[in-house]
């Protein structure tokens, strides 16, 4: 397939996708498209043989290209979605995909009615060795029936561009570009991971935001949550702390998970099963997050995919949830 990367604005993924794609065999980076002039010297810097385009037009009137990674603001992200999908091409979109509920569900209307797949950028994660070890681990009974979950994700502000510093004015901390802070950034990843791996959904929402470190920023630096999820062998309890709220260097990244046999932690790209005082390692294929070759191969080859415009959907409407109900410290 032939891709195109819309924005640089959320460069942590724009760079992982750009590379991924510059290394592949099997598909081809054939744009970048920024209206950014910084952003655009570094690509012209960093690929110089690829196509930089500087009006998102270009990308929608674009026949040779197939697919589109939006990673600009989540302001913008939705328009863009529109213009890409009425153009017959497929849409990978940054997260949150939509500031709105309703935006996302006209998205996903304009994908059906085009033919075209949408999805949001967190359910990429599903073709990767360590989800589906976990979900393999979970499903097989390894730790019996599960009953708790704790997913922290605790970092620092988002830098507006490699080499910045945490904190600088970028549309990740802009209540005008976007309408969530910490929770929504890390939680999303989580909720999909979750959702996915144990068949589950989203039933109960609780839990608390506030600004824990950066009392002037006007979205939350720190949520936590208290899920219910709905699975096939009953309910499952799930604390998510995610923030911005650590100083440099102390940020903390794991999850754990309580089963009736024992219980399982993160490790790296591995998961370490304790069981009967004994731990096991399941270990992962190394191998990059983004795994865009896959998800091209399962578009062309037409194999089921393992995310769709309605887990986008979901996993928005689970943080949505938590927003709407969350007491603020």
């Amino acid at each position: 397939m032939r891709f195109a990367i819309l924005g640089l604005d959320h460069w942590y993924t724009a760079f992982g996708a750009c590379e991924v794609l510059a290394a592949s065999t099997e598909n081809t980076l054939v744009a970048i498209c920024t209206e950014n002039d910084d952003h655009a010297a570094w690509a012209a810097e960093k690929y110089p043989d690829v196509p930089l385009l500087r009006n998102p037009r270009q990308v929608f009137i674009d026949t040779e290209i197939d697919c589109v990674l939006i990673c600009a603001p989540t302001a913008l992200a939705e328009d863009y979605a529109l213009d890409v999908m009425e153009s017959g091409k497929h849409v990978l979109g940054v997260k949150p995909t939509s500031n709105t509920l309703d935006g996302l569900r006209m998205v996903i209307t304009t994908s059906e009615e085009n033919d075209v797949f949408y999805g949001s950028f967190e359910g990429i994660q599903r073709f990767h060795p360590k989800t589906l070890a976990l979900k393999n681990i979970l499903t097989s009974g390894t730790i019996g029936r599960v009953l708790s979950v704790h997913q922290v994700g605790n970092g620092g502000l988002p830098a507006p561009w490699e080499g910045r510093a945490s904190g600088e004015p970028s549309w990740w901390i802009d209540p005008e570009m976007i309408h969530t802070g910490a929770w929504m950034d890390h939680a999303i990843y989580a909720i999909d991971l979750l959702r996915f791996s144990l068949n589950a959904e989203v039933d109960a929402v609780a839990g608390h935001i506030g600004n824990r470190l950066h009392k002037d920023l006007p979205m939350e630096d720190y949520g936590m949550a208290l899920l219910r999820l709905k699975t096939p062998s009953g309910p499952v309890s799930v604390v998510m702390e995610d923030t911005w709220s650590s100083n440099p260097g102390g940020g903390a990244h794991w999850m754990r998970i309580v089963g009736t046999d024992g219980w399982l932690r993160s490790e790296g790209d591995d998961w370490v099963v304790c069981k009967g005082g004994e731990e096991t390692v399941h270990k992962s294929e190394e191998s990059v997050f983004f795994r865009l070759d896959d998800f091209a191969a399962a578009l062309v080859e037409e194999l089921p995919m393992p995310f769709t415009p309605e887990d986008a959907l979901a996993n928005l409407t689970a943080c949505h949830q938590f927003y709407t109900v969350a007491i603020r410290d």
